[in-house]
């Protein structure tokens, strides 16, 4: 079974007052229509993993990720469209009795849940320690926390296709740094890449991307995470609620809401002028459901 994907990726004109007396034109790249599942950045961080898997003699693949994990959610849609076992491996032991609708989900789709305790998941799940991994779990292609490592950048890497030249900034949240060393090496020297983390003290991921390109068009910022990883305050939930009213677009708290609240405080206090920014839509919905009672 195929997995049928919109790659005829759209961008959206954002229609921000703010931008409009700068002189700042705003689009939106929109990942989130590839597909309801397998959205966003993630199937490109998946596409090299999957060639991998197809090309060698694998009997299923093991991925690592958070109980809220976009990207095991979208492994999982992709695992059961094309039919791989999949193992799903979730941070926390004592995470085993809990239910919620990413779990739900990746069971839905056939996938296997093992919840590790967290220091050997910590090891597990890095790139750097795939063939530690593969002693775990033998004849399996391990794919590490988000898709990291050098086939999820070559995967990112091809979001570039879908840039326009005249874009001078191109912006986009940041988990595992992934995605945005992928557009780094794919952008055009002459474009600036801006990441906004995600993650409280996100600084650690500043020499993974130095390990990962020689490039140096790029800006990790670490003061939009809103408390940390998945949390929110309610000043971004009245963003977001905002935000759909007046663009018509949903964004999730994790990712990009952070990034569009992030590059709208910039524009007002770095006084931005004339520039042509693109915003990446990274996918991420289907986090939204542990807050749906809080939006519009």
């Amino acid at each position: 079974m195929a997995i049928e994907l919109n790659l005829s990726v759209a961008t959206s004109r954002l229609d921000m007052p703010l931008s409009h007396h700068a002189g700042i034109r705003m689009d939106m790249l929109r990942l989130d229509q590839i597909h309801p599942e397998v959205s966003g950045n993630k199937w490109f961080k998946l596409k090299a993993f999957l060639e991998e898997f197809k090309s060698g003699d694998y009997k299923g693949i093991v991925t690592f990720g958070g109980a809220y994990s976009n990207h095991l959610s979208a492994t999982a849609a992709a695992c059961h469209y094309y039919q791989i076992p999949l193992i799903a491996v979730i941070r926390g032991e004592e995470l085993q009795q809990k239910e919620n609708a990413t779990l739900s989900f990746l069971k839905s789709m056939g996938a296997t849940l093992i919840f590790m305790e967290r220091s050997l998941f910590r090891i597990l799940a890095k790139p750097e320690n795939r063939n530690q991994a593969a002693q775990h779990f033998p004849k399996y292609l391990i794919i590490p926390e988000g898709g990291s490592g050098r086939e999820g950048i070559q995967g990112a890497s091809t979001i570039a296709q879908y840039i326009a030249a005249d874009v001078d900034t191109i912006c986009l949240a940041v988990g595992t740094a992934t995605t945005f060393c992928g557009i780094i090496e794919g952008a055009a020297p002459q474009q600036q890449i801006l990441g906004f983390a995600a993650l409280k003290q996100a600084d650690y991921l500043q020499s993974y991307i130095k390990a990962h390109t020689t490039k140096t068009n790029w800006i990790l910022l670490t003061d939009y995470h809103f408390g940390g990883f998945g949390k929110h305050t309610a000043e971004l939930i009245d963003f977001m609620n905002q935000f759909r009213q007046t663009q018509g677009i949903p964004l999730d708290f994790v990712y990009t809401a952070k990034m569009m609240y992030g590059i709208l405080d910039l524009i007002q206090k770095e006084h931005w002028q004339n520039r042509n920014i693109l915003c990446i839509h990274s996918g991420g919905l289907q986090g939204n459901s542990s807050i749906a009672r809080l939006l519009r």
